[in-house]
């Protein structure tokens, strides 16, 4: 079965199976997120080391990622335009991603991880992809699709795997083999079987007005001068808006519940697994939300919602729990409302930022979406990490060495504050029409039609 890009109607089928390799994407998210923040901890308890090697991922997706799905705009191979990017990238980390646990001191794990992100951000031109085989009226279902896979590999890395961690396995014939490989493993596999899928099934169609340089013709720069455009800067900023409907404590959030509030990894795994599954319950109202209602509107709902959610759950936590510890069953009950309400915001906002552009802008608009998430998170994980590291003594008055992870809370505050603000300016530039919607409708049309 072959998945083709730049049609006017796709089966549920082909964008299911397009929609796969978001389940590696995710995996690695989360090893990305947590796993290596333990595997990080057994040589350091320092927040702001942990977040600077951890904030390496954002880095290569600013660096590499966003590139990457610029110069996929402008090339033509006999096998595509993205699809050789995504092949190469998904399988060469997933052969990295085999050795990480194996490594036994600090910088050569630091450097291990810098190699590993840098190669698979190769993937990024993946999201446009998955909009060339999606037409723009299938793509807010699709959003439910997607949200289904991500969320369900989301609750098997928790529920099942991070509990792992710190366990050793006995397999067949005497070998044993730690949690903490295992998980490495799986995100091996989930790399290279989404490469597989890439290669063996997808078949790109060249779009009428699509660029076919060759790859040592490409200039770079020239083409990230091109991003700052009239119809591009606009969106730039609304990916920023967008982020606030999911972004988090990060690589602290793991800190925060197994370090101070006491809890077992396997403890957090459940907390983490149990809020998406509710989200996952709520993910075709998103879908249907999306295709039904204006997305603008619904962004503004969804930021409000989420910024209020986490300003609760900080005052909660820090001044009414007993202790400053949540019990266990507020900490599943808050996280059940906050999973819900972020994911139905999610599936119903995020393909807003596809609604301004043609097909042949796609991988401009991710390499410029690249550079913000990339940008926002790796000024986030650092900032976070340093003002931790500060306010832990100067703020909470705790003895060196120990941390209040809560504090990155007021960073996220600030975050939202600033996208609330923009979102409003972005809807007066649309209403004076200085940003303009495509039609939910419209679609590239292949070469020749």
């Amino acid at each position: 079965m072959k998945l083709r890009t730049q049609q006017a109607k796709a089966s549920w089928t082909n964008v299911t199976l397009i929609l796969l390799p978001w389940m590696a994407y995710e995996v690695h998210n989360q090893v990305s997120r947590s796993a290596m923040v333990f595997s990080l901890r057994k040589f350091t308890s320092d927040p702001a080391l942990i977040g600077f090697i951890t904030s390496l991922n954002f880095a290569c997706g600013l660096l590499i990622g966003s590139i990457v799905s610029l110069v996929s705009d402008r090339i033509w191979t006999r096998h595509g335009r993205r699809k050789p990017f995504l092949a190469i990238g998904f399988f060469f980390a997933g052969l990295i991603s085999i050795f990480l646990p194996q490594i036994s001191f600090l910088w050569g794990f630091a450097a291990s991880v810098l190699v590993y992100q840098l190669v698979f951000h190769l993937v990024h031109p993946y999201e446009p992809l998955t909009m060339e085989v999606i037409p723009p009226a299938q793509r807010g279902r699709a959003g439910a699709i997607r949200q289904w896979l991500q969320s369900g590999f989301y609750i098997f890395f928790f529920y099942v795997l991070i509990g792992q961690f710190d366990r050793t396995h006995m397999l067949p014939g005497g070998t044993r083999i730690t949690g903490e490989t295992l998980i490495y493993l799986v995100n091996a596999l989930m790399l290279i079987g989404a490469a597989a899928l890439i290669w063996f099934c997808v078949e790109e169609v060249r779009p009428a007005g699509a660029e076919a340089e060759r790859m040592r013709d490409v200039r770079v720069w020239a083409m990230l001068r091109g991003l700052f455009s009239r119809d591009l800067l606009p969106l730039f900023g609304l990916g920023y808006v967008v982020m606030n409907l999911w972004v988090g404590l990060e690589q602290f959030e793991p800190l925060l519940v197994t370090e101070q509030w006491g809890y077992q990894k396997s403890e957090f795994g459940e907390i983490m697994s149990y809020g998406m599954l509710i989200a996952m319950m709520v993910v075709p109202l998103g879908g249907w939300a999306s295709d039904k209602f204006d997305r603008l509107a619904l962004l503004k709902i969804g930021i409000g919602a989420v910024l209020g959610l986490k300003v609760f759950f900080y005052l909660y936590a820090e001044y009414v729990a007993p202790n400053a510890v949540p019990p266990f069953h507020m900490v599943i009950v808050l996280g059940l409302i906050r999973g819900a309400v972020s994911k139905i915001m999610i599936v119903a906002a995020v393909p807003l930022l596809f609604d301004y552009v043609s097909t042949n802008r796609l991988g401009a608009l991710s390499c410029g979406l690249a550079i913000v998430f990339g940008f926002v998170h790796f000024v986030q994980a650092n900032s976070m990490g340093l003002w931790i590291s500060f306010s832990s003594g100067w703020l909470y008055g705790l003895p060196e060495g120990r941390y209040n992870y809560m504090a990155a809370y007021h960073y996220l505050f600030v975050m939202g504050l600033l996208g609330i603000v923009y979102l409003y300016l972005f809807e007066h530039w649309e209403r004076i029409g200085y940003v303009k919607r495509r039609s939910k409708s419209a679609t590239g049309a292949p070469e020749g039609a």
